[in-house]
């Protein structure tokens, strides 16, 4: 997933990922990237706060229950 965000904003992104530490950004954990803040994990997403900038996040994909 790429997420921009503009100047002077922030932005919760949400992924379908049970396990944060599954997440990565660009090449290395989404946990240790600067300008991104682990806000928890709920219903089986992972859930960041990101500064302004440019992203890429990666990982697993949660397997969905119908």
């Amino acid at each position: 997933l790429e997420v921009v965000v503009p100047a002077n904003s922030t932005a919760t992104v949400s992924l379908p990922i049970t396990e944060p530490s599954q997440v990565f950004e660009g090449r290395g954990p989404a946990t240790q990237s600067p300008g991104v803040k682990l806000v928890g994990a709920e219903a089986g997403r992972s859930l960041f706060e990101v500064e302004s900038g440019s992203y890429r996040f990666k990982g697993p994909l949660s397997s969905l229950n119908p």
